[in-house]
């Protein structure tokens, strides 16, 4: 029950950081939490079910300045690249036999880094 709890709670507070979508001004933030909560949030999509061998999510975060920006536009940005990942993932496995998808399994790395 403990577990379920922190679940619970840390998808509302997911949920909660990634629907910002009313904010009409610029705001500081960080990158990673708006990663982050887009990642809680399809965290379904990335299990391992029956047939299916799951989406291993790799994190590379580099130090990264906060950012002004609009960070509902922004976590919606992140939400279509990741569900557009994961639904190439899931096309290319259609295709593979389960023992490949076993041997090689889908991954999507997340990496951040500051670049000059």
């Amino acid at each position: 029950m403990k577990v379920g709890t922190e679940r619970i709670r840390e998808i509302v507070k997911s949920l909660r950081n990634f629907s910002r979508l009313d904010e009409v001004e610029l705001k500081s933030v960080n990158i990673h939490e708006g990663i982050e909560s887009t990642l809680m949030i399809l965290n379904s999509r990335f299990k391992e079910k029956p047939g299916y061998t799951g989406i291993k999510v790799i994190r590379d975060y580099g130090q990264l300045p906060s950012i002004d920006c609009y960070p509902g536009l922004l976590n919606q940005v992140f939400m279509n690249i990741i569900s557009n990942a994961i639904d190439a993932l899931d096309k290319q496995n259609q295709s593979e036999i389960f023992t490949e998808r076993i041997a090689k399994p889908s991954t999507i790395k997340m990496k951040t880094e500051v670049c000059r």
